[in-house]
């Protein structure tokens, strides 16, 4: 009869849990240190449908840099909520004027 190997603690350490539920996986994504899993993965190919691809191909939205002058506070507290989100500040900015020209009724984009 053959032995079974027990993977050591460093090979489990690098393993991907599987059938996990996405609030399972966020809730590990949140509370562990992914740095021995990021890079362990396999690359896979991914097929976009070509009703999709034929939209996005070489439609690259031009954006247009705008001066704008804000209160020094308001900009500090802009940069607080990006931070905690960890997103650039000036894209919070750009979703937050999209939500506002959808609440208006317009096509943002």
């Amino acid at each position: 009869m053959a032995k079974r190997r027990r993977r050591s603690r460093q090979q489990d350490a690098t393993a991907w849990p599987k059938g996990l539920t996405e609030e399972q996986l966020a809730r590990l994504v949140s509370t562990h240190d992914l740095s021995k899993i990021i890079g362990t993965g396999r690359p896979v190919q991914v097929d976009l449908a070509p009703a999709a691809l034929a939209k996005t191909r070489g439609k690259r939205l031009k954006r247009i840099l705008v001066a704008l002058r804000l209160e020094r506070q308001d900009l500090e507290r802009i940069k607080q909520i990006a931070r905690e989100r960890d997103i650039p500040y000036t894209a919070l900015m750009r979703s937050w004027l999209r939500a506002g020209l959808r609440r208006e009724g317009v096509k943002a984009g």
